[in-house]
This record gives C-alpha cells, structure tokens and sequence, in this order.
C-alpha cells in the first residue's frame, strides 16, 4: 500500500473545509484567532463560540479544536475557546523531549492562559 503525503496547503484547506461542513451541520458561527505565546513562541490557532463566562477547552492526543463542536450549539451563554494545541489542527508543530511531557504540558497550559 502506497501512502501519499498531500501538500501542506492542501492539508489546511482540507481541515478548513472539513471544520466549515461540520460548524455548519452543528449550527454553531465560529470564529478562529491566532495566539503567540509568551514562554514558547509558539503559534496556536483558537476557535471562539458564543458569550459570557471564559471556557478554555483543550483536546486530546490525535484531536484538534473542532472536537469540541457539539458543545459549541449547546452552550452558547460561554464564551467557548477551544485552542489546537501545538502539533495539532492549525497550530504550529512542537518537539516534545522525552521524559519532560509532563511538564512540557503544565508550560504550554499556563503559557495559553497567560495569552
């Protein structure tokens, strides 16, 4: 079996394009911003539903930000932000060093809470 690697703008195409079907099929209008953050340097896409009090929602190993689309329509009184975490959907990539996720983990959470 032959695995094709497809170019990286066809890659962020086809995960904006999977992310507009699916916002669409949930009734959710979402809005999408960028974040440098402080410690890391690092770039992080989040996407933002809905208002009132601050929700960070942050996936899982494998996932991005679009996971959590079904809550979007269900709790539209948050302000939901839900952030691709490094190596994830949009964000930029990041080296983990082995032995240190833990802790590479706790940086990158209050890194996104500072921003």
């Amino acid at each position: 079996m032959i695995h094709q690697t497809p170019a990286t703008g066809n890659r962020e195409q086809r995960i904006r394009d999977a992310e507009r079907n699916l916002f669409a099929a949930v009734g959710a209008d979402v809005d999408e911003f960028f974040l440098t953050l402080p410690r890391t340097g690092l770039r992080v896409r989040v996407l933002s539903h809905g208002q009132g009090p601050a929700v960070v929602l942050l996936h899982g190993v494998t996932e991005n930000a679009a996971i959590w689309a079904p809550l979007f329509a269900n709790l539209r009184h948050f302000r939901l932000l839900a952030v691709d975490l490094p190596g994830h959907g949009l964000s930029d990539p990041a080296t983990f060093r082995r032995g240190q996720v833990r802790e590479h983990a706790r940086q990158l959470i209050d890194d996104i809470l500072d921003a």
